[in-house]
């Protein structure tokens, strides 16, 4: 197995913003992945915005892989994702990711009562590392509900967006417009997917694949 680590920044780890705008009329915003409980902050409180809860676990171990994905809070207020990537198990191939809480967005959906982050005024994502260990990591965005479950009690599939990094030894912020995104389905990419719906994002996520 192979172990990875990367740790990212306080709460300021995922920015979104406008940078094509004249300076004075930056929108920066931080994109609070915070159970919507959470995310009132009251004066001189102590953040931790990584838990609770618990982001959501998805390794390969649904397709009967062995790899192992974890996101741990720091006492920096930052975030250590960290695990074992396994690919002997599934011949040559694995994943470990883990995915925002489904309620961490503020915004509730009219059709499906799900979470969504309207991010259509901004021009990209900036992903904010403090330390990572030189290896290539995938941001994922996910702009559809759930489809829901199989009679196996796994999740069916659904069309990621993604986008890779180089998380470098000495800390980085990376920035990402969202044109950078690319659809995939199960790993591979997906052509006549249409562009990332920016007005319904829904959950973040980050992966160590092979």
């Amino acid at each position: 197995m192979s172990i990875y680590q990367l740790s990212l920044v306080d709460h300021n780890a995922f920015r979104i913003y406008c940078p094509t705008l004249p300076l004075w009329q930056h929108q920066v915003k931080n994109l609070s992945l915070l159970h919507p409980t959470r995310s009132t902050v009251q004066p001189n409180e102590f953040i931790r915005p990584w838990l609770p809860p618990p982001w959501t676990t998805t390794d390969d171990r649904i397709r009967g892989g062995s790899s192992q994905s974890y996101l741990s809070s720091l006492a920096s207020n930052g975030a250590l994702f960290h695990g074992n990537l396994d690919i002997k198990t599934l011949g040559g191939a694995g994943f470990a990711s883990q995915f925002s809480p489904d309620d961490a967005p503020p915004n509730k959906s009219s059709n499906d009562g799900g979470s969504y982050w309207d991010l259509s005024v901004y021009d990209g994502i900036e992903v904010g590392v403090n330390e990572g260990d030189g290896k290539i990591y995938t941001l994922i965005l996910k702009d559809e509900p759930l489809p829901g479950k199989r009679e196996d009690g796994r999740e069916k599939a659904g069309i990621s967006w993604e986008v890779e990094f180089k998380a470098g030894e000495e800390g980085k912020k990376f920035w990402v417009p969202w044109s950078d995104f690319k659809a995939t389905y199960r790993g591979k990419q997906k052509k006549d997917a249409g562009e990332l719906k920016t007005r319904s994002v829904c959950r973040v996520g980050v992966m160590m694949r092979r």
